[in-house]
């Protein structure tokens, strides 16, 4: 159990303990997360100018970071990253914890809280002063890896789980899969009108959701094939306005996709399918989904169909 916590003095201010040692200065106000939750030796400040900085546990007086208008260090303190973005005016940029002068990106309108940001990949995305995106990778911060579009997926590259990332295309709402190696021609294009949300991509193949239905794109046969209808509860819940959380389903399945296993994480639960259109229950959290995986590959080696 972590031993420390935040105090309150009489002006309102608040500090960290260690039991009876006092581990930070006095602040205007201090974040529960990293530090105080036991997840890292970071935790975040507010001072009497309403600025933000990030201090490590054994210098209170120093902060590692700058003091900005407003610092993202969520994955950071949680010690998933080495990164961080900081704001400035309507501008951000993403800093390495050990170095709070020299940003590793440049200025931007917005900085997705995705991929570098989450510890998932060396790529992130930027959105410039026409309100567009792009991928960039974290050692060069002036070229994109991609072109800019209106509407970009973090699942694939941004995600770390493959080689192509997807766009879609506002004319045609088509969507578009392409290799990190090729910006300029895509590797294959989803049939017009036929997905509602994508969830996993590779170099040959597309898994996404249409009209309730799971459904598998074939880039090579250019054949589209339903695997299962969603379970009743999955509908019920997405026609309320609850949303999958596409990037935990997009980490899963790159794990588990090759043994014919579909997981979907929707209100942090897992919907497990199997690639022969079965539906084999809701899981609690993430933690028994995998368990329940893995006890099934450990019973019959031949229970998967592989994607080789």
């Amino acid at each position: 159990m972590c031993a420390y916590e935040i105090k309150q003095n009489s002006f309102g201010h608040r500090a960290i303990f260690d039991g009876k040692e006092q581990i930070s200065n006095w602040w205007l106000w201090i974040y529960d997360y990293g530090l105080v939750e036991g997840s890292s030796e970071y935790y975040m400040v507010i001072n009497n100018n309403g600025k933000h900085a990030i201090f490590h546990k054994d210098d209170p007086d120093t902060p590692i970071s700058q003091w900005w208008d407003w610092i993202n260090p969520y994955e950071l303190a949680r010690g998933q990253t080495e990164y961080y973005v900081a704001q400035m005016g309507n501008k951000c940029a993403i800093f390495h914890k050990d170095d709070p002068y020299n940003p590793i990106s440049q200025w931007w309108n917005d900085i997705w809280h995705a991929g570098l940001l989450k510890g998932k990949s060396e790529y992130y995305v930027a959105k410039n002063n026409d309100n567009k995106y792009a991928i960039f990778h974290k050692n060069n911060p002036n070229e994109p890896v991609s072109l800019w579009y209106y509407s970009l997926s973090p699942i694939g590259l941004v995600n770390g789980t493959a080689q192509c990332y997807a766009v879609v295309q506002p004319n045609s709402y088509t969507v578009q899969v392409y290799h990190v190696n090729n910006m300029y021609e895509h590797l294959y294009e989803l049939p017009q009108g036929k997905i509602n949300l994508l969830l996993y991509i590779k170099d040959e193949y597309a898994l996404y959701i249409y009209n309730d239905k799971l459904q598998w794109y074939d880039a090579l046969t250019m054949e589209t094939n339903i695997i299962s209808p969603l379970s009743e509860e999955m509908i019920q819940l997405l026609s309320q306005g609850d949303r999958i959380d596409v990037e935990k389903t997009d980490s899963l399945l790159s794990t588990y996709l090759q043994n014919s296993f579909l997981p979907i994480v929707l209100n942090n639960q897992v919907y497990l399918y199997t690639l022969n259109g079965n539906f084999l229950g809701k899981f609690n959290n993430e933690e028994t989904a995998t368990t329940y995986i893995i006890q099934e590959l450990s019973k019959d080696n031949d229970f998967s169909m592989r994607l080789y």
